[in-house]
């Protein structure tokens, strides 16, 4: 396995691409991505998390506003619909949530190559591990980090990067020297 180690200059050409960040530790490699780029997915972030507190409020509201009639079925009617609110409203809350960092960490000492995502106060949700023993075949090509298996199946594919300009891509690979 070759990796990288840290250059001098690696690292100001790794701000100039929006390519992964790799960090030699004492138990191996971690390759850390950058968020995903444009405002777009930011705007469906707020939006989806407008929505979700309006949803929540909704739910509340339901129970405020006087009633006419305090009959069962109208009672019936008002707790399905803010246990719909409710739930609605938590799940955009969680879907407008900042998904995290995606992060691979290849482990010498442990021998397996773990997936991650990692949140924005620094919390690591494991995704996938596996053991050199399964991997075949490990591949880094525009931004994806591909973990293949036996027969070229593809155990894993992670973004680490978006897809960068090839002449800098090529600047990057010659800038840093292999590790045996």
């Amino acid at each position: 396995m070759v990796a990288y180690a840290d250059v001098k200059g690696k690292n100001q050409l790794l701000d100039e691409v929006d390519a992964p960040r790799v960090e030699a530790t004492f138990w191996g490699y971690i390759l850390a991505g950058k968020e995903a780029p444009g405002y777009i997915n930011q705007l469906i972030r707020w939006v989806a998390m407008f929505f979700g507190v309006s949803f929540i409020f909704a739910a509340m509201g339901f129970w405020l506003v006087p009633a006419s009639s305090i009959a069962a079925d109208i009672l019936m009617l008002k707790l399905a619909c803010s246990a719909f609110f409710l739930l609605t409203g938590a799940t955009l809350l969680q879907l407008g949530q900042d998904a995290g960092k995606p992060e691979v960490q290849v482990d010498l000492h442990r021998k397996e190559i773990r997936f991650l995502n990692r949140s924005r106060n620094g919390t690591g949700k494991l995704v996938h591990v596996f053991g050199f023993e399964e991997i075949s075949k490990v591949d880094v090509e525009d931004g994806q980090f591909k973990s293949l298996g036996a027969n070229d199946r593809k155990l894993a594919s992670f973004a680490i990067a978006h897809a960068f300009d090839h002449e800098l891509k090529r600047k990057f690979a010659n800038s840093a020297q292999p590790i045996h």
